[in-house]
């Protein structure tokens, strides 16, 4: 199963994902005196390739938005794909993202908030998530250095322990 979900002005209206496919696989576990391998490579390039490059051109074109509530899509992620599924195996969350949280429920943009005393905020009980069984991969865009610093990693390192992930892995990117 592979969902994208896009972080937009209102999360709440954006709490199903933008795209959500079953790679069919491409067929070359296949033997070809048994399998039409040709028409399985034909449908994994009709109904997952191409549908995930068309969906990757329209965010590549799509307005920014004016908030990030990045811990409530966090959450929404993980209610409306993760648990809904029931996900039974391996499962890997990917964020693109500069991590800059914009919301009522918390501004990263004003100063980076002492994760302690945000997980002892009503709001942090309201928003966790037990990522457990998650193998986090986050690809961090670089494009806030000035907010971006080691207090802004030490809070995400502490949520994302917080929050039981399997394995966490930040790779930064500029820009």
């Amino acid at each position: 199963m592979f969902s994208v979900f896009v972080l937009g002005d209102d999360f709440k209206a954006e709490t199903k994902p933008l795209i959500e496919l079953c790679n069919p696989g491409t067929g070359e576990d296949k033997s070809e005196l048994t399998q039409n391998t040709k028409a399985l490579r034909a449908q994994y390039t009709n109904s997952f390739i191409q549908p995930l490059e068309k969906v990757t051109t329209e965010l590549l074109t799509s307005i920014p938005a004016k908030e990030s509530p990045i811990i409530e899509m966090l959450q929404l992620v993980y209610l409306n794909s993760i648990q809904a599924h029931k996900a039974q195996g391996p499962v890997s969350l990917f964020i693109l993202s500069d991590l800059m949280q914009f919301s009522s429920a918390l501004d990263m943009y004003r100063t980076v908030p002492n994760f302690e005393k945000y997980d002892s905020s009503y709001t942090a009980k309201k928003l966790w998530v037990d990522l457990g069984l998650v193998d986090v991969h986050v690809i961090l865009l670089n494009n806030n250095i000035k907010n971006q610093s080691p207090a802004f990693m030490d809070f995400w390192n502490a949520y994302f322990k917080r929050a039981n992930v399997k394995s966490l892995d930040i790779t930064s990117l500029p820009g």
